[in-house]
């Protein structure tokens, strides 16, 4: 499955880092980890090792600020559809 482009993750603003990862956060919390890793991966151009670490700190990330988004309803990071 091709992951449309995604525009690179990392833009410099007021000398910070920002990241707009919104379509890759709406994939995290919907239970699509591996199209998430996959759209890391392409927009970063990185390892997968590097895209896997990146996701992870995310996932861990979104878990805290965004708890309720993550449902009981979530389908298994192993079923993408």
């Amino acid at each position: 499955m091709r992951i449309t482009a995604i525009p690179k993750m990392t833009v410099v603003l007021h000398d910070d880092r920002v990241h707009p990862w919104q379509p890759i956060d709406g994939l995290t919390v919907q239970g699509r980890h591996l199209l998430a890793k996959m759209a890391i991966r392409q927009a970063e151009e990185c390892s997968l090792q590097r895209a896997v670490d990146a996701f992870v700190e995310r996932y861990e990330l979104l878990r805290r600020l965004r708890p309720d988004d993550f449902g009981a309803s979530v389908r298994s990071a192993d079923v993408d559809e």
